[in-house]
């Protein structure tokens, strides 16, 4: 122990040893209020706070609902074009196998000998033809064998 040092006396020792618990005291108050001025301020804030996340939250809900409007919108669109893409390709092959079923009847009914709905058609009308030309060759010739009236 030196006597020259003043810390080396334990009266001064005590009195450091008071005010640096006084200090830490004073710290630990400090943090004390520091902690309840940030749960006051949560508390006042934090009401203001969800009012705004439920208002930004609603926000993008529309925004949201209405993305995916546009988006059906536009997938519906794109389901009508294939729907017709397909329709229309259906409709052609369909007219193809049509067309290859009829050729293949006319071919067959041919090697039978048997007329076709034109060719009967056709016929038909030629027949009525003559029928009206007879009609009227006998009208004349009938008519030139009456005897005048006496």
């Amino acid at each position: 122990m030196d006597k020259d040092d003043p810390t080396s006396r334990p009266e001064d020792r005590h009195a450091q040893d008071q005010r640096g618990d006084s200090n830490l005291r004073e710290s630990v108050n400090q943090i004390w209020l520091a902690g309840l001025g940030a749960f006051a301020r949560a508390q006042e804030e934090g009401g203001k706070l969800f009012d705004s996340l439920v208002r930004e939250g609603a926000a993008m809900q529309g925004k949201t609902r209405t993305t995916a409007g546009e988006k059906m919108t536009q997938a519906g669109h794109r389901m009508a074009d294939l729907a017709d893409d397909l329709t229309q390709r259906a409709s052609g092959q369909w007219e193809r196998v049509g067309s290859r079923v009829e050729q293949g009847m006319a071919q067959t009914l041919d090697r039978m000998g048997l007329a076709s709905a034109r060719e009967v058609a056709a016929l038909q009308a030629r027949v009525e033809a003559l029928e009206r030309t007879v009609e009227l060759l006998t009208e004349r010739a009938m008519g030139a064998q009456v005897p005048p009236a006496p």
